[in-house]
């Protein structure tokens, strides 16, 4: 492996002759450069993501209450509460219509490492999220240079599309997708409990 002579944390300013220049870069310092964003990224993304999965839920440190709680704890109650509340205003109309009035669900771990799973998938993903910003810059930086100006302009209005249609997205998903699921399969699993308990009384 030969070291390339131009590396941007040697050369800060080698960047912005080639770019005042119009000269190609070789494809060993795009590489070079690649690697070397990518590492940022991971290192911001390990980093908030530990971070995150270690804040205390403010509830737990407050004078009446000395437990330490982590915040994705807490976040993973609230989802489940935000899933089973047939008081939603989408999901209401359609319990009311199948007869329930209330929906009870347990999460069960099924092996010990279940439960650290779902912590460390939650803290990657909040991770993730607070670290977006930092890895869009680092995205933004790598492809830049090969952009001319009616394309910057073309990638802010497709960004800040893509995002608000995200964010759309996941609101839907959390709001009315995913407690009409959990709504659904609740009333398969009462009328499917239902049915065999009568097949049992029949049967004896």
């Amino acid at each position: 492996f030969i070291r390339s002579p131009l590396l941007w944390s040697e050369y800060p300013g080698k960047l912005e002759n080639y770019m005042s220049s119009k000269k190609e870069l070789p494809l060993q310092d795009h590489v070079i450069e690649l690697l070397e964003r990518l590492r940022k990224i991971l290192i911001a993304l390990i980093i908030s993501s530990i971070t995150v999965s270690l804040i205390p839920n403010p509830e737990s440190t407050s004078s009446t209450s000395l437990v330490y709680r982590p915040l994705v704890l807490s976040l993973l109650a609230r989802i489940k509460e935000d899933m089973v509340d047939l008081n939603n205003p989408v999901v209401r109309p359609i319990a009311n219509l199948l007869g329930l009035k209330k929906i009870e669900v347990e999460l069960i771990a099924y092996s010990w490492v279940d439960s650290l799973e779902a912590i460390l998938s939650l803290g990657l993903l909040l991770g993730f999220i607070v670290s977006s910003p930092y890895i869009a810059k680092q995205i933004y930086e790598f492809i830049e240079p090969a952009l001319e100006e009616h394309e910057k302009r073309i990638l802010i209005y497709f960004t800040v599309g893509f995002s608000l249609l995200f964010l759309s997205g996941a609101c839907y998903a959390y709001f009315i997708i995913m407690p009409l699921t959990l709504l659904i399969l609740s009333y398969i699993y009462i009328c499917l409990l239902y049915t065999s308990d009568a097949a049992d009384e029949r049967s004896s």
